[in-house]
């Protein structure tokens, strides 16, 4: 299940990377046609500025939401860790209790006496 789970998380990293990059380019696109078209040119300004400016909107939301996921991974993540950890603890001290008491009994019983 640990490896499931990391691939999930390198999963979700490489898609928020690919959508950072989409992100980017969309952004020098637009960046690019902002320069050519005139401000007074509404129709202009609509159809060549609005539509790339919706679609970086988008990625900049997908992400958004890819972090959020990210960040929630991480969380269940640490809270398993964090378990095992207390799991590790509580056997280490029963393991250290029944040595105590191994240690304190006697090792010859006198069944006769």
């Amino acid at each position: 299940m640990g490896d499931l789970k990391e691939d999930i998380l390198k999963e979700a990293f490489n898609t928020r990377g690919l959508l950072i990059k989409k992100m980017n380019s969309s952004i020098k696109h637009y960046n690019s046609i902002k320069e050519f078209v005139g401000p007074t040119d509404s129709t202009g300004w609509d159809t060549e500025i609005n539509e790339p400016l919706q679609k970086i909107k988008k990625k900049l939301n997908a992400i958004v939401v890819l972090n959020e996921d990210i960040v929630s991974l991480i969380k269940q993540r640490i809270n398993e860790i964090t378990s095992s950890l207390v799991k590790i603890q509580e056997g280490k001290h029963f393991v250290g209790t029944i040595k105590k008491h191994y240690n304190n009994t006697p090792s010859l019983v006198d069944l006769c006496g």
